[in-house]
């Protein structure tokens, strides 16, 4: 993690429950950025209405626009409280593949908000 960022530095108390209350799942720790955690963000029922409402032509967009706004809320609605207290709340994406859409927000020790572009996912070196 880039400089700014206190990996030994507890998280408070509040922090982690809020971010898990307000995305709805719990904060799990991310194994290759140290201090930091994610919780996972579902489509939910909001998804299934732009499917049966005829708003969306396909599961994966419904999912996609939902998934999108859902961020965009949470951001706009817990970001500054985060950042006041020391902590960063970003998007670290949706993963691809067969399983459910869902997207990942991370909690970090800093209020640097480019303390975590430079961070990528360890390489896998195929053995």
């Amino acid at each position: 993690m880039a400089a700014g960022a206190d990996v030994n530095r507890p998280y408070p108390e509040h922090s982690c429950p809020l971010l898990a209350a307000v995305c709805g799942a719990p904060a799990q720790p991310i194994e290759w950025l140290p201090g930091a955690v994610a919780c996972a963000i579902s489509p939910g029922p909001e998804s299934e209405e732009r499917l049966q409402g005829g708003e969306a032509g396909s599961r994966y967009w419904a999912d996609e626009v939902t998934l999108q706004h859902k961020v965009e809320a949470i951001l706009q609605n817990v970001q500054e409280r985060f950042l006041q207290r020391g902590y960063l709340v970003w998007n670290l994406g949706s993963g691809r593949g067969c399983g459910p859409a869902g997207t990942l927000l991370g909690l970090a020790p800093t209020d640097d908000k480019y303390a975590v572009n430079d961070v990528s996912a360890p390489a896998r070196t195929p053995q």
